[in-house]
């Protein structure tokens, strides 16, 4: 679950996910094994939409911009559920409900 492996299937040969030093922290990064490439971005994943783009990133998360509607988020546009699906993983919505405590 870690690597995405649920929703985006095994990692390519060579690939895996490490945690090395950037400076005065660890962080995430993906790492090929055969050429010591490391990089933020999942080697599954591929390039982003042609409408949207990186606008900034911090230690954790990027945020990614929509040219043509403007719209900002931190979410990955490439992890939404259209595109999801369109990549073949099978979706299904689950609810879930949580009772209040009656003490």
């Amino acid at each position: 679950m870690m690597s995405g492996e649920a929703l985006l299937g095994p990692l390519p040969d060579g690939w895996n996910l490490a945690r090395i030093s950037d400076g005065s922290r660890r962080v995430w990064r993906f790492l090929n094994n055969k050429t010591g490439q490391k990089q933020r971005e999942d080697p599954r994943l591929g390039p982003l939409p042609i409408d949207w783009e990186f606008l900034q990133e911090d230690a954790y998360e990027q945020q990614y911009g929509n040219r043509t509607t403007g719209q900002k988020t931190w979410s990955d546009p490439r992890m939404s559920d259209e595109a999801l699906e369109a990549r073949g993983t099978k979706m299904e919505a689950i609810a879930i409900v949580v009772w209040p405590d009656n003490k």
